[in-house]
């Protein structure tokens, strides 16, 4: 166990030297390029090299203590926006504000600074939070409860719930399509479909007909791969690797407009087959996680390039989909006066099967898109978690609105590496996946409403079928 322990530790000082070797040249080539920026845009310098700070005081500390692997993870995913975002604006010159509020340019070095003090104040917890050494990591996954009659039933049960939503409302067909569109009218149908959906039925079977569609989907991906991985048992793992890499990648192509939790439960089910299939485990990382790495960058990156003004769409979805700098400066601009009723909008709203009764209450994000000036029915952007914080707490909020997501984020890790069995696996790697991605993609009260709609049933089921397990 303590030469797994060393070899973590080395792993995640490999993958910071890495990143700091990356972002050294990452930070050269901006200061060439800075030129090609507004001088109201010049501040973003600043983040590629408070990030390159940030990791070196990581790396310096881990060689004095044992800090949690998930530190690793966190400066990879924080690379994005404090690395690749500016790197990518300042090369392709495309800080464009067009179509956004002219009075965010004023807030883009306001912006910067806040993103610098956030990372941090992150390494710092990172550095300073004790790592629990006590945590003795499962290597097999030995008991199952699908073999239990109990849970057999219950999943029969909500498969034929699903199935009869469809056969009397078949119209629920359209709230699932390829997860790419090929142009924006294509997206917009699809829009104005779902909401006709919705409006073709009373709002009770909307809901807890579209859950139970979705939470069956997920349940019926998880039995597959845990059905190919029986029929592997003393035989050639890699054909059933391949064949549930091709399940995983058939249910990323049919989603609902969620398109980020599609791609959250994926990663949970290739998590869970690392467990499953040990002595594979570093080819399914490459393999799959490849597979799944290709497919988000091109279909979110490669394919927007080679349209008109492709450069300009990729900025656009880097600053979007990731918190960027232009966003972040949207915080400063929030209207501030309604915050007590926007904070309950914000929970209440976030709460599958009862957030229909309270549409009326304003939402944060509403807020932060018309700071932004965008528009609010077809393009609305979600606000970075930092400016949710910024906007209820000020700098406090800021700072402990990411915190507390890693907080919850290790929490769950640290369960799922100890689960012992499958499904125990499955729906802790749901719950750490969807709150460690939801730092970085979504705001805390999305990311709270994520994990009540999709990993809450799936604690729920856990704790049903609990008893029947051999």
């Amino acid at each position: 166990m303590e030469n797994t322990k060393d070899y973590n530790r080395k792993i995640q000082i490999n993958i910071d030297i890495i990143m700091i070797f990356i972002s050294i040249i990452g930070l050269f080539v901006c200061l060439i390029n800075i030129t090609s920026l507004p001088e109201s845009s010049y501040s973003i310098i600043l983040l590629p090299a408070i990030y390159i700070i940030c990791l070196i005081i990581l790396v310096c500390s881990k060689r004095r203590k044992k800090i949690h692997i998930i530190s690793s993870f966190l400066m990879v995913f924080y690379s994005v926006q404090y690395l690749f975002f500016p790197l990518y604006i300042c090369c392709s010159g495309t800080m464009n504000l067009n179509g956004y509020n002219i009075e965010l340019k004023e807030h883009i070095a306001d912006a910067v600074l806040l993103q610098s003090l956030v990372l941090i104040c992150v390494t710092f917890y990172l550095m300073l939070s004790k790592k629990n050494n006590n945590i003795c990591v499962s290597n097999n996954l030995i008991k199952k409860i699908e073999n239990s009659k109990k849970s057999k039933r219950f999943i029969f049960i909500l498969v034929f719930i699903a199935i009869v939503v469809l056969v009397v409302y078949p119209q629920f067909k359209l709230k699932f399509r390829f997860i790419f569109y090929s142009n924006n009218e294509n997206y917009y149908s699809f829009l104005d479909a779902s909401k006709t959906v919705r409006g073709s039925m009373p709002i009770y079977v909307y809901v807890l007909g579209l859950w139970f569609l979705q939470i069956t989907k997920l349940l019926l991906i998880y039995y597959l791969i845990i059905f190919l991985w029986n029929l592997s048992k003393g035989k050639d793992e890699s054909i059933y690797i391949i064949l549930s890499a091709i399940v995983i990648g058939i249910s990323c192509m049919i989603t609902t407009e969620d398109k980020a939790a599609t791609i959250f439960s994926a990663i949970s089910i290739i998590l869970l087959m690392l467990k499953l299939y040990p002595k594979k485990a570093r080819n399914i990382v490459f393999f799959l996680g490849g597979l799944l790495f290709t497919f988000i960058l091109i279909g979110f990156f490669i394919i927007p390039m080679n349209k008109p003004n492709g450069s300009m769409i990729v900025a656009y979805k880097l600053n979007a989909y990731f918190s960027g700098t232009i966003n972040v400066a949207g915080g400063f601009l929030m209207d501030t006066s309604n915050r007590l009723t926007t904070f309950f909008g914000d929970i209440l709203r976030s709460i599958p099967l009862i957030n229909h009764y309270f549409t009326n209450l304003p939402m944060s994000y509403i807020e932060f898109n018309r700071a932004l000036g965008y528009d609010i029915k077809y393009n609305s952007q979600i606000i970075p978690i930092i400016s949710q914080g910024y906007y209820y707490f000020g700098i406090i909020g800021a700072i402990l609105y990411p915190i507390t997501l890693i907080c919850i984020a290790k929490r769950f890790y640290n369960k799922m590496i100890t689960s012992t069995f499958t499904f125990e696996f499955y729906k802790n790697a749901m719950l750490f996946v969807f709150s460690f991605l939801g730092l970085f993609l979504y705001d805390l009260a999305l990311t709270f409403a994520q994990i009540l709609n999709y990993c809450l049933p799936m604690c729920i089921i856990y704790f049903i079928t609990k008893k029947g397990r051999k």
